[in-house]
């Protein structure tokens, strides 16, 4: 390769730097979002909520119905429901030392779709009648207000609230944790910190993981129960709320602690089921998004007869569309480029090399960029970790040393996305529509442990 078209190639690397930049700067505002204090919610109203926990066969339940039986919200006010698929299993039998605790049976579920629809068939049939409904996964401990903050959480009016995902890893011994869960614990903080919180404070679509969140009852007899069925039916809801134009809301004060697995074997399993899911999602809504997208335009340009309130709610369900639409554009003119520009100069530089048989000037200077084209990568990827850690310090419970090993370490971690996400689209185009539910590796929670973490719990706003 001459040195003219080498220059031309790197020229092109750096423009392609320089137009993603510039067109991520409206995501590079939502991080700032996440440095600010969460505002306390107060709810006068004590309402009837309902706690749906999809088990089966789920040993750590116990520790989450632990936690519910600690909570300072009135446990006249709300009722569980653990749901199960077979009816030897022991959690029948677990839930009967529970007060407001009722064990379903859902036979026949393949995913959880299936298990929350089965439940909350049950619900709407009968006379019970709650305000809002409470996502839980059963290897999951909640946080003593957990309830509570999701009550006062419903003066907001909106339709659908996030709560915060904090890592169950972290209240056990260090030898519960290590750089898989440290990594993969970032990807919370990353939707919700560096995410949700921005798109709430401006009536946006939300990025929903499917425990920790409550659906109010309005949504819910809308959808006549729970009709998504996809591998990630949390991100089904959310896209398809965006279209019937729900509101969220991220609400930082509801903690759930959720458990990550240890190996990266399991992490990996799951992360390419999470992109199958969005690949299914993706591929199902997003001609209407973009339908929609082109409606709300048509709307905010003539919006005169609009209220202060609907127009806030209009324009907000217009940039969700804009953002679910626009998501990984800027990512895929930085980086496409930038692999692409790194592998032709490393390739080059090889053949040079092995025509010349020596480490010439040419040969060092394609090497030379080579390495720039996949340093400013990493560079990118290392930025938006220290972002992370930042704007999540104050429940992100690391060492030092851990948060040093997370910062060299995660930017190799999130690359491999970009083969998960090949990989889902491929699945899809061979037909592979795929919703079972598949068991994951837990970590042995140990009784001790168990009941350190409830001590950590119970007093954790103290020691702040």
């Amino acid at each position: 390769m001459s040195l003219e078209t080498a220059e031309i190639i790197y020229k092109i690397f750096l423009y392609s730097c320089l137009v993603s930049f510039i067109i991520y700067i409206p995501r590079i505002a939502y991080y700032f979002e996440g440095f600010r204090n969460p505002k306390q919610l107060e709810n006068p109203e004590k309402n009837k909520l309902a706690v749906l926990v999809p088990a089966r066969n789920e040993k750590g339940v116990v520790h989450l119905l632990d936690s519910l039986a600690r909570q300072t919200y009135d446990p006249k006010y709300f009722d569980t429901y653990v749901i199960v698929a077979d009816k030897n299993d022991p959690t029948i039998e677990l839930c009967k030392n529970y007060k407001n605790t009722v064990c379903k049976l859902v036979e026949n579920q393949t995913c959880k779709g299936d298990a929350l629809d089965g439940v909350l068939q049950d619900i709407l049939k009968s006379k019970k009648k709650y305000a809002g409904y409470i996502i839980v996964d059963a290897d999951n401990i909640v946080d003593k207000d957990f309830v509570l903050e999701f009550n006062n959480s419903l003066v907001t009016g909106r339709d659908i609230i996030l709560g915060k995902r904090c890592i169950k890893n972290f209240l056990f011994d260090r030898k519960y944790r290590n750089w898989v869960v440290n990594c993969n614990g970032l990807i919370y903080t990353q939707l919700d910190k560096l995410g949700n919180a921005f798109r709430s404070k401006n009536m946006m679509h939300a990025s929903i993981c499917g425990t920790g969140i409550m659906i109010t009852a309005k949504v819910i007899d809308e959808l006549h129960g729970w009709p998504f069925r996809f591998i990630t039916e949390d991100f089904e809801l959310a896209i398809s709320s965006l279209i019937a134009e729900r509101t969220f809301y991220y609400y930082e004060k509801a903690i759930t602690y959720t458990e990550e697995s240890m190996t990266h074997k399991t992490a990996n399993d799951r992360r390419r089921r999470w992109l199958l899911g969005y690949a299914q999602v993706t591929s199902k809504y997003r001609k209407a998004v973009a339908e929609k997208y082109r409606e709300d335009k048509i709307r905010l340009n003539d919006s005169k007869n609009l209220s202060p309130e609907e127009y806030a709610k209009l324009r907000g369900n217009f940039w969700g569309c804009f953002d679910f639409l626009y998501s990984f554009i800027p990512l895929g003119i930085f980086f496409a480029p930038a692999a692409i520009c790194c592998l032709i100069f490393l390739i080059a530089g090889f053949i040079s090399y092995r025509n010349v048989g020596a480490f010439d000037a040419n040969v060092m200077n394609l090497i030379y960029k080579g390495i720039n084209c996949a340093f400013s990568m990493y560079l990118v990827l290392d930025a938006y970790t220290l972002f992370s850690l930042i704007a999540d310090r104050k429940t992100y419970k690391i060492t030092f040393l851990e948060k040093l090993w997370v910062m060299i370490i995660n930017p190799f971690y999130i690359s491999e996305y970009v083969g998960f996400f090949f990989w889902s689209f491929y699945k899809l185009a061979k037909g592979t529509q795929d919703t079972t539910w598949v068991s994951i590796d837990r970590i042995d929670d140990q009784e001790n442990n168990s009941k350190k973490s409830a001590v950590r719990i119970s007093h954790r706003k103290t020691r702040k």
